[in-house]
């Protein structure tokens, strides 16, 4: 903010500062000088290219308006007032025109450069060529024409710099804004599912306290009395979390009615790339299909993920799916290879569930677990993530992309 305060301070201060230069040499050249470009009567002279200096400051915001009206003063300066066009004007209506010429280039819109342009410099360019018919030098005309052509062409060249930085700044906070909606429709998704895991698990505490303290033979010994306590806290939290999922739903996506998944469902996860026609490799090591909860839902879900992006980027592609669960964490790696077919060839067979590596850098943050993604020298692409297990007495670094 501090940088950008200061480049608009400083963009004003030039605004201002080289047509008050402008002015300021043509006032002592008028005043003080004593050279042809000032003709009588004097002032007359100096009030019209002062005039056209000072009508600059206007080049940003009206660059085809200023450049025109100080086109036009300095003709009338060169046709009635210098008069003699084979005498050398004075060098300020030169420098005027050269800060007018950068500025149409630079600030001028596409529409209203053609008509501008013409403006300003038509009757520039016929003065200067009947001077050459009264006796001036070419080699004191074109060198003019040529400066203000060149003037015009930088600012020109910098306008299509501006827009495209301004562009591609444009771009990258559009891009920033929708990696953020999208990482927060993804946890709001994670939010719904671990709901039911929670409500679910919560909900056996709660049936098994009820049933234990109905089976106790005192009703009013320390341990109904806990008991109760514990079911009436799991009721009223139960309670809440319907009310957090009614708020979450407000969000405009209602839930699903079909249970969450488990990584049990795997295999039937990957059967519809086989019948797309990719050639998949399933391999499980240890036990992961007995882990429930939010883990193993992740866990179904990175896969999920995984899938999908294969067929939509890789399609006919061969592709390695791994689980293993180790003492201290569940490893996950989905790896393809390069794809056979163009990606506009084959139909979706695995459908999504959340925003590609955006979900699940999401949902291993969620358990502090590690995500690692990216292509392969053979032009195929790995998604390798580690989550702890809950109770692992092993750290495992944050996650990254």
């Amino acid at each position: 903010m501090r940088g950008g305060s200061v480049g608009a301070g400083a963009a004003r201060v030039s605004t201002w500062a080289v047509p008050l230069a402008l002015v300021a040499l043509v006032l002592v050249n008028g005043l003080l000088g004593d050279g042809d470009g000032y003709p009588e009567p004097r002032w007359v002279t100096v009030a019209v290219l002062m005039a056209a200096s000072a009508v600059l400051v206007a080049r940003v915001a009206r660059p085809t308006l200023a450049a025109l009206v100080a086109a036009w003063l300095v003709t009338g300066y060169l046709l009635l007032l210098h008069r003699d066009l084979a005498v050398q004007p004075a060098f300020e209506p030169f420098l005027v025109m050269l800060v007018a010429f950068f500025a149409l280039g630079l600030h001028a819109p596409r529409a209203a450069l053609p008509l501008g342009l013409a403006g300003v410099a038509v009757p520039l360019v016929v003065v200067e060529l009947a001077s050459l018919s009264v006796g001036r030098s070419a080699g004191e005309t074109l060198p003019t024409l040529l400066f203000w052509g060149v003037a015009f062409v930088v600012g020109r060249l910098l306008h299509g710099l501006r827009h495209e930085a301004s562009t591609a700044r444009e771009r990258a906070a559009a891009a920033e804004r929708e990696a953020a909606a999208a990482a927060a429709a993804e946890r709001t998704r994670i939010a719904r599912e671990l709901h039911d895991v929670v409500a679910h698990s919560l909900s056996v505490v709660v049936l098994h306290a009820g049933v234990e303290r109905r089976l106790l033979d005192d009703p009013a010994s320390s341990t109904a009395r806990t008991l109760d306590t514990i079911e009436r806290t799991g009721r009223s939290a139960l309670e809440e979390l319907r009310r957090l999922l009614g708020l979450l739903h407000e969000s405009g996506e209602g839930g699903s009615l079909e249970p969450l998944p488990t990584l049990g469902g795997i295999e039937a996860l990957v059967a519809p790339l086989r019948t797309a026609g990719h050639e998949v490799t399933l391999s499980v090591v240890g036990e992961p299909g007995d882990l429930v909860g939010g883990l193993a839902l992740s866990s179904y879900r990175i896969v999920q993920e995984a899938l999908t992006n294969v067929v939509k980027h890789a399609p006919g592609a061969p592709v390695q799916v791994r689980l293993e669960r180790r003492a201290d964490a569940l490893e996950v790696a989905v790896t393809n290879g390069a794809p056979t077919r163009p990606p506009a060839a084959v139909p979706g067979a695995v459908a999504g569930a959340g925003h590609g590596l955006v979900g699940m850098r999401e949902r291993v943050r969620l358990y502090g677990g590690r995500l690692d993604s990216g292509p392969l020298p053979d032009g195929g692409f790995r998604v390798h993530a580690v989550l702890p297990l809950a109770g692992s007495p092993t750290s495992v670094e944050p996650s990254r992309s």
